[in-house]
């Protein structure tokens, strides 16, 4: 049985989304206590066919003190098939009503946590299928750019592969009025635990460039014929402030490739970069024997499937 574990950080005067998030749980289904202790509370766990999950409740978000926090993860939690934090999104210009999840790396030091697609697809599913089922018709379901909220609080990125299963974070965003909307809390809430994740390997690329929200990229999740998932999105902001078109951006782009679990099938970069990014996706690319193509190529079946076919 795989296991599966959620942490939480329940002061509200920190973390406006996650208690809330575990209220629901612990009101709806019948968490057990288990002998594990994180900052004084008991974790909890719940059973289905596939799973076993783990909720842990928290003083702060896992990130923000992943110093103190990383011995423990490694101790009780690194046999989990994955984890997840479950939290808040904010930001300028965010969209608001949004449920969202981005995997762990910190773009510009080049810094990846493990990703997998088959996994990644499955969060976003599920988060896309409770939004409908509780009638969130105002909400949208995106996939945000890779990054890593322990930086902001002073946390070393390279802290970020000390864990080695993936990890990944689980929002609601982007205001006040999503964060305390209680149909927004049920239905991440109910996410959590509705998890269909495919045995099968489901093929990665990394998006290169772009907004934080990329809609191509949230779009091609829900493509079933496409079956394409981004392991990795590594947005415009950082991959130009780091000039990723030198040596170091080679050396980012081979350790992003390397931290994805399963086959990565192509290099996906956003129009509007500039030219020598492209050429450097183009030269990584035929490196490593897969194609390089802009993202609008997402949008289309028969490029994309040409694409492919010239390989």
């Amino acid at each position: 049985m795989k296991k599966i574990v959620y942490f939480f950080c329940t002061n509200m005067t920190i973390d406006p989304v996650a208690n809330n998030v575990l209220k629901y749980l612990k009101n709806h289904f019948p968490l057990i206590d288990t002998d594990i202790i994180w900052d004084g509370q008991k974790v909890q766990s719940y059973t289905t066919e596939n799973y076993i999950f783990y909720c842990v409740s928290l003083n702060d978000v896992l990130s923000h003190d992943y110093n103190k926090y990383l011995e423990f993860l490694k101790k009780d939690f690194s046999d989990c098939y994955l984890a997840g934090v479950v939290n808040w999104h904010a930001g300028d210009n965010a969209p608001n009503n949004i449920l969202t999840v981005h995997s762990t790396g910190d773009v510009p030091t080049g810094i990846f946590a493990p990703s997998n697609p088959a996994q990644i697809k499955g969060i976003f599913k599920s988060l896309e299928r409770n939004r409908i089922k509780f009638g969130l018709s105002n909400y949208h379901t995106l996939i945000e750019a890779t990054h890593w909220s322990g930086i902001p609080y002073g946390q070393d990125p390279k802290l970020i592969t000390g864990y080695t299963v993936p990890i990944y974070d689980i929002e609601i965003g982007s205001e006040k009025d999503s964060w305390e909307d209680p149909l927004a809390i049920q239905a991440l809430a109910e996410s959590l635990f509705d998890l269909d994740i495919p045995d099968t390997e489901v093929p990665a690329f990394i998006g290169i460039g772009g907004k934080h929200f990329e809609d191509t990229f949230s779009d091609i999740i829900q493509n079933n014929e496409a079956n394409l998932v981004p392991g990795h999105i590594l947005p415009n902001q950082w991959v130009a402030n780091e000039n990723y078109d030198d040596i170091n951006g080679k050396l980012n782009l081979d350790r992003c490739i390397a931290s994805i679990q399963g086959k990565v099938c192509a290099l996906v970069f956003h129009d509007n970069l500039k030219g020598s990014y492209k050429q450097l996706c183009r030269d990584v690319a035929t490196a490593y024997g897969i194609p390089s193509f802009k993202h609008k190529t997402l949008r289309n079946m028969e490029q994309l499937k040409q694409q492919f076919s010239e390989k």
